[in-house]
């Protein structure tokens, strides 16, 4: 029993982390930059630059924004079916993944709902060639998926 509690104050610790600090970062680039501006951190190749994205990941637009919160509140409730469901049989890097790749989600939900859209900054490249610009909602969502992946293709194949 001692097991179930410190894995739920670790998810709680872990979702209350991740909204607090992307929220944060997202606050003070909105207050301390203008749209479009950049500041650069690593040379040109990692800098920030304040955008606001209306649309999905990396840009894509999928139509209507209702269609992004059902999208997403589709998304965040499997997720939360599945690791409910299975939470007994989850282990250590499924019970992570899970937790970032929920927290990343609410955490840019709580954008839309407010704003309409999400504010991204974070953006690394070299010259013309640069990554689509994300935050750390996305950078938690992406690593969870990562995480998950590996998990359920080596560590759950192996436990077998």
């Amino acid at each position: 029993m001692k097991k179930v509690y410190e894995r739920l104050y670790f998810i709680i610790f872990l979702f209350i982390s991740i909204i607090s600090v992307d929220q944060l970062t997202k606050y003070l680039i909105r207050k301390t930059f203008i749209i479009g501006e950049s500041k650069e951190i690593l040379g040109s190749f990692f800098r920030f630059t304040f955008v606001l994205n209306p649309y999905a990941a990396f840009g894509l637009s999928l139509g209507p924004r209702w269609i992004y919160y059902l999208f997403v509140f589709l998304a965040i409730a499997l997720i939360v079916y599945y690791f409910i469901k299975n939470y007994s049989k989850a282990n250590e890097f499924e019970i992570l993944a899970g937790s970032m790749i929920i927290a990343g989600a609410i955490s840019n939900m709580i954008d839309r709902l407010a704003m309409g859209q999400v504010t991204d900054f974070i953006d690394f490249g070299i010259g013309i060639h640069r990554y689509p610009y994300f935050n750390i909602a996305d950078s938690s969502v992406v690593i969870g998926a990562i995480i998950l992946l590996y998990s359920l293709s080596f560590i759950r194949k192996n436990e077998k």
